[in-house]
Order: C-alpha cells, then structure tokens, then sequence
C-alpha cells in the first residue's frame, strides 16, 4: 500500500511529459529512432492499458511518454531525452537516450540508461532542479540541472541526472 502511495505521488508531481508534437521532441525522437536502428520511441499506446488511463488521466491525450524536453546537460541549451523499446516479452528492452543540438546540426548522444529489460513499457518526463530524496539510502541529493524520472508506473521510477560527464541515476521507489 505505502509503496502505491508513493509511486501515484511520482505520477501526480513535478512536471508534465513533453508534448509529442513538440518540435524538439519530434528532432530527437527521429534522430534517436535512426541512429539506433530495430528500436522505437515509446508511445502511448505502448502503455498497458490500466498504465494507458491512468498516464491520460493525469498528462492528458498530448502528453509523450517516451520524450522529455530539458536542459540535462547544461544550463544553457535544451536537450531531448528519448525513451526507446525493441523486443516483445521476455526479451523486451528499454533505454534512455539524451541528445544535445552541435553547431553542425545535428547531435551529440549521451546514454541516460544502458539497454535493460523490462517487461512492460515505461514513461519518461522532465522534473526541474530540486532536492530529491532517495529511496535507498534515504539521503537527500540537490541537483543543479533539470532531471529525468524514468518509471515503470505502478512498479517503481529512477532519478536519471547528469554530472561528471555522464549521466547517473539514483532510485526514487520501487
């Protein structure tokens, strides 16, 4: 019950998912989608049905689940993270990729989360720079940068930030 609790306050907090027809979103979810071939971008309809209600109950018919819109980073340019998919079942994957627009046009990849299993489809969305507690060691870290949360809805969310030159995650619930 207390972990439900948790995981609906993730659901219900911070802010929305980027909408899919943002023009960011869109750039990097076809960049992505080119780059790593045989994957896809999770959408709505990826979604179990139960996690399909609850996701447009609460963000709306507009709102993406698989991209995110932030400065991750670096605090003066936008970049798209990408929740990509390929695979059915047992052996289904996931992960997160973020790019950021270079001089020439095009972009540079960071790997938010290595490609993991997971049975059902996930969301991804921006939350602002705050103060996070996490769930495991229950310390409380401040990040300077806008964040990812990566959640299976019902099942538990990661925090995704970047720092040091590469991104890190730290476990909100499970």
């Amino acid at each position: 019950m207390f972990q439900q609790i948790i995981l609906l306050l993730l659901l219900a907090s911070g802010s929305p998912p980027t909408e899919c027809h943002d023009g960011l979103a869109e750039l990097g979810a076809r960049a992505a989608v080119e780059r790593w071939h045989g994957w896809s971008v999770v959408t709505l309809r990826d979604l179990r049905p139960d996690d399909q209600e609850l996701f447009r109950r609460r963000w709306g018919a507009d709102a993406c689940p698989g991209v995110a819109v932030g400065h991750f980073v670096s605090a003066s340019s936008q970049a798209v993270a990408v929740l990509l998919q390929r695979g059915q079942g047992a052996s289904r994957a996931e992960m997160v990729v973020v790019g950021v627009s270079i001089k020439n046009g095009g972009m540079q990849w960071h790997a938010a989360s290595k490609g993991t299993a997971a049975v059902a489809a996930s969301i991804i969305r921006t939350v602002r720079p705050d103060e996070y507690k996490e769930w495991i060691e229950r310390h409380v870290s401040n990040r300077g940068r806008d964040a990812i949360v990566y959640e299976q809805i019902e099942s538990g969310a990661q925090l995704l930030f970047y720092g040091g030159g590469q991104f890190k995650s730290t476990v909100l619930s499970f």
